[in-house]
């Protein structure tokens, strides 16, 4: 898809003022709904008939507790088949990176603790031109989110904390419309595949290959 009108939306509520846009989660859920639109056209006729749905902001079990999963793909017997989470930061990012870093991977450790075999992805977006700065160190933040990625073909059922998918979502909002730089990102760490563009399909081709007996998706 392009992300065009996604991004453009977003910039939209940005500008009515932080209150609007990120204490309300207007803005980042126009983000969610992007992501769960390309997964859910995916799911095949199979799938549907199962009742495999894409649900946002499901409501699953951790290991000790329930996690508000942004994007989920859940079967209704078997449970989470993909579970996405999405978080933006438009501000002060060098000052609390590390800290949601922490975060996000601990978040990965209680579900992949009862979830071991669902394809875990995530997406955080950051301004390549942030207000309080102007700058955005984005081969650092590559290098960063490439560390949180790649969970084991091999080992994956037994590996905790790590995501089977990245995406760093990289968007110059100063233009119109807004532009994802995806050839930046790529630049920065050229050894992770952190595009936001091919993001559901990576999720959905990890599937496939762990359950080639189950045609959910297209």
């Amino acid at each position: 898809m392009t992300w065009d009108k996604t991004f453009t939306e977003m910039k939209s509520i940005y500008e009515e003022g932080i209150d609007a846009a990120v204490r309300s989660q207007r803005f980042i859920k126009v983000l969610h709904k992007a992501i769960a639109t390309e997964l859910d056209v995916q799911i095949s006729e199979a799938g549907r008939r199962e009742g495999v749905k894409v649900v946002e902001e499901a409501k699953l079990h951790g290991s000790f507790k329930d996690k508000d999963v942004d994007v989920s793909v859940i079967h209704p017997i078997n449970g989470p088949l993909i579970i996405c989470g999405v978080r933006s930061q438009m501000s002060s990012i060098s000052k609390n990176i590390l800290t949601y870093s922490q975060d996000i991977m601990g978040e990965a450790v209680s579900l992949q603790d009862r979830f071991p075999m669902s394809v875990f992805g995530y997406c955080y977006l950051l301004p390549e031109k942030p207000k309080d700065t102007g700058t955005l160190d984005v081969s650092r933040y590559s290098k960063i989110f490439g560390s949180m990625s790649g969970r084991s073909e091999a080992s994956y059922k037994h590996e905790r904390g790590r995501y089977d998918h990245f995406a760093f979502a990289c968007v110059d909002f100063e233009t119109d419309p807004p532009v994802l730089k995806d050839d930046l990102v790529a630049k920065g760490n050229p050894k992770i595949d952190l595009s936001l563009n091919n993001l559901t399909f990576r999720l959905i081709e990890t599937f496939k290959q762990r359950n080639p007996w189950l045609e959910y998706f297209k």
